[in-house]
């Protein structure tokens, strides 16, 4: 089956190229929300989400005293577009909508990932088993699915669903390297969570699960337990991120269609500071995984200043960056490889 991107992804991730936010010292949310009163429109919140994302929007809205509500539609309904909590809450939103539905929460072992594949040395992953030195010592499949997730009526494989959310998604180690493979991510645009938190909600039960002495037949068993109320701790994100993150299968239309014209006939490696990596970063994929990032580093900030605030103790957790990556085509398939790093 086929797998795609997360539609919408543009509408939540940040450009690389993004203005800083107001901790930086660079803008304010009066400089570019509406004054005297005026509702801040559906539109208008969403461009100023893809100029700085959404964890700077949802900080801003909820400091600000110059941030409106956004405006109703043009039909009188309730705006589509909702104010974004901060991390801990929208982390507990998603874990709340996905345990509602038991039944579609799925953990499994998984033999291989066509991108990792696609990305392997020569004589790497085609090899027989017991001379790939590259080959993934353990990785599970998890999937998510809320209650309530409802896909478009039309084009549904293009088109964000209209309730609910729907996350498959493979973990686990390549050689000594813990690994990601976004595979299907669907958010409808109404939702509370965005596509960070799921990730990082599958993330952290699998990076629990990847240190454990047990067999590998079990992994499944275990990434499922800590899916559940078993694993929360302390505070609802994994202390790092994995080594790399793949995108498998991109599908989208306007993703193809950039990708094309920037592969030539091999793999495409990019760094941080060339035409090439801003162009990919700046593609559907490449600002739904830094919006990942992002999440995770603007998360694990806030929590420690609220820990200083009270004079408990910090958790000091260095932030991550993508320097670099690799795109590769597969036939008629793309595939994404985006490297992290911390500083």
């Amino acid at each position: 089956m086929p797998t795609r991107h997360e539609p919408g992804a543009e509408e939540q991730a940040p450009s690389p190229r993004a203005v800083r936010t107001p901790a930086q010292g660079a803008v304010s949310a009066a400089a570019l929300l509406p004054r005297n009163g005026a509702p801040v429109s559906p539109r208008a919140l969403l461009s100023l989400q893809r100029r700085i994302g959404n964890a700077a929007v949802g900080a801003m809205l909820a400091q600000d005293p110059q941030a409106r509500s956004p405006a109703p539609q043009s039909d009188g309904r309730p705006a589509v577009v909702q104010r974004l909590k901060p991390f801990p809450e929208r982390m507990a939103d998603y874990k709340n909508a996905v345990r509602k539905n038991k039944s579609a929460t799925s953990t499994s072992t998984a033999n291989r990932s066509r991108a990792v594949a696609a990305f392997a040395p020569v004589g790497g992953d085609e090899a027989k088993e017991e001379d790939r030195e590259d080959r993934p010592l353990r990785l599970v499949q998890v999937e998510e699915r809320t209650d309530d997730y409802t896909t478009a009526l039309l084009n549904p494989e293009a088109n964000p669903p209209t309730a609910g959310g729907s996350f498959t998604n493979l973990y686990g180690r390549h050689g000594a390297d813990n690994i990601a493979v976004m595979m299907e991510n669907y958010r409808a645009p109404t939702e509370t969570y965005t596509a960070s938190e799921a990730f990082l909600h599958q993330w952290s039960a699998v990076h629990r699960s990847l240190g454990s002495d047990f067999e590998d037949n079990a992994l499944p068993k275990q990434v499922k337990t800590h899916l559940g109320p078993a694993g929360d701790g302390e505070f609802p994100a994994p202390d790092e991120l994995p080594s790399s993150i793949y995108r498998q299968n991109i599908s989208g239309t306007q993703a193809k269609k950039a990708l094309e014209k920037l592969l030539p006939d091999g793999p495409l490696d990019f760094a941080d500071g060339s035409d090439t990596y801003r162009e990919i970063m700046e593609t559907v994929n490449g600002k739904s995984t830094l919006n990942i990032v992002r999440t995770f580093n603007n998360a694990w900030t806030t929590f420690n200043e609220a820990q200083r605030a009270r004079g408990a103790a910090e958790r000091p957790v260095r932030p991550y960056r993508i320097p670099s990556g690799s795109l590769v085509k597969d036939g008629t398939n793309f595939h994404l490889r985006f490297d992290l790093t911390r500083d």
